[in-house]
């Protein structure tokens, strides 16, 4: 196993992926539809879209929470397998021939 290269994408992972995630739900949350006359047809557009926001929302924080899960997951497991390797009793053994 390569430690370094679960560790750079693990890395990459939480640098990369998370925050285009984050971009995209400011903008989702910082859209609003204003009318300066509301009538019935505009105010069913107005609930619509406000649970259409909510749900898009809501997806895109549960992508975000799960990118920053899968590289804690990367780094513990990382952490476990170089543990697992100092504590190993078994060393490589050169034979002469």
């Amino acid at each position: 196993m390569d430690r370094g290269r679960v560790r750079r994408l693990a890395e990459d992972l939480a640098e990369q992926g998370a925050p285009p995630l984050v971009q995209a739900l400011e903008k989702i949350v910082g859209l609003r539809v204003i009318e300066a006359t509301p009538t019935a047809f505009t105010l069913s557009l107005f609930a619509a879209y406000t649970e259409a926001e909510g749900y898009l929302a809501q997806r895109v924080r549960r992508r975000v929470q799960r990118v920053s899960e899968a590289s804690a997951k990367l780094m513990d497991g990382r952490q476990n397998w170089k543990r697992g390797e100092d504590a190993s009793t078994v060393s490589p053994r050169t034979f002469d021939a």
